[in-house]
């Protein structure tokens, strides 16, 4: 996640841009990213690069994309099964 926060006064920025918006470690410690798309949207470049970096670097990355006719619930759920 790239951005910025006030902290007393001063701004702090965080994450590399086009980074995904979920991150962490799995079992053993591999790492994983997952990119989270609305329905119809699509990798910007800077995505396409960090995408590149992860499989580079043998970093799991993942891209789920929500459709259209599903309900945020079902999304959520085929989404879980899809990281499975």
């Amino acid at each position: 996640m790239v951005g910025a926060a006030d902290a007393r006064g001063h701004t702090l920025h965080f994450g590399q841009k086009g980074q995904a918006d979920l991150y962490g470690w799995r079992q053993g410690g591999l790492g994983i990213e997952v990119e989270l798309k609305a329905a119809g949207g699509r990798l910007t470049p800077e995505q396409e690069r960090w995408r590149s970096f992860c499989k580079w670097w043998g970093i799991e990355h993942h891209v789920l994309v929500a459709r259209k006719d599903e309900t945020a619930e079902e999304t959520v759920e085929r989404w879980i099964g899809e990281l499975k």
